[in-house]
């Protein structure tokens, strides 16, 4: 369990942080929407952002990569 408590609220695209990274040559530019981080909005443990891929960009995690005190999920969908 979480050790805070906050409200929950909607979170609109337009309020993410967007980062964009990568690069075409490489055919991994992307932009990740900041949803659950504490520059949009309080928060205890919990993370969470949306990647959304460039035309023509193929992937977006590699190379393949741990992380030594979180642990990351993937979800995809068109």
């Amino acid at each position: 369990p979480a050790h805070t408590a906050y409200p929950t609220r909607k979170i609109t695209r337009e309020e993410a942080a967007p980062v964009t990274l990568g690069d075409a040559a490489s055919s991994n530019r992307r932009t990740i929407f900041k949803y659950i981080v504490p520059d949009v909005l309080p928060t205890c443990q919990l993370l969470m952002g949306l990647t959304q891929l460039e035309p023509g960009s193929l992937w977006n995690t590699m190379p393949c990569h741990t992380h030594e005190r979180r642990m990351e999920v993937y979800f995809y969908f068109d």
